[in-house]
């Protein structure tokens, strides 16, 4: 059996009798396991023979999931494109938003479109995103207190001299 037959066997089961984050997820992971099993120099006659029919494993994942064969579930086709586009065949090119990768170790990082935030370059990304944020929160605090010396303090001496002078001359 070779890769195709195998996850068209693994979707169709799934289909419709698990929610679509369950199936999606699944998608990837079997996607990505065939991936890194290709990297080692498995075929994927062998792949497929080590993890058995796609349907048994469907079978498995259902069940586990708390889902059974006699429910159905249904999502919104405006859901189903945009999870599609994000777990595409090449989703490694082509994932948008954030999403969490995983290595062949299976160590994780956090990643927005291609920039892993793992990554010096995500680091330096991130940190300089941080600044922007502090210099921006330190402007305004600034602009406040301006705020405060130039206006409310003489609004505020205003008022104290327009009280004292009404107190003074006895009208209220």
């Amino acid at each position: 059996m070779k890769k195709k037959e195998f996850m068209d066997e693994l979707k169709k089961a799934l289909a419709g009798c698990v929610p679509p984050e369950v199936y999606y997820d699944t998608v990837q992971y079997y996607e990505d396991y065939f991936r890194r099993q290709m990297k080692e120099g498995k075929s994927e006659e062998e792949i497929t023979k080590a993890l058995g029919s796609g349907r048994v494993v469907a079978k498995t994942i259902i069940e586990t999931s708390g889902g059974d064969s006699g429910s159905r579930f249904y999502e919104m086709p405006d859901d189903k494109k945009r999870k599609q586009d994000r777990y595409s065949d090449d989703d490694e090119k082509n994932q948008k938003g954030w999403h969490i990768n995983v290595d062949e170790n299976g160590n994780t990082s956090f990643a927005f479109g291609k920039l892993d935030f793992g990554t010096v370059l995500g680091k330096v990304v991130l940190a300089f995103c941080l600044l922007i944020i502090l210099a921006v929160i330190i402007f305004l605090v600034m602009v406040g207190l301006n705020v405060l010396i130039y206006v409310a303090v003489p609004v505020g001496l205003i008022l104290l001299i327009v009280y004292l002078i009404t107190s003074l001359t006895g009208r209220r």
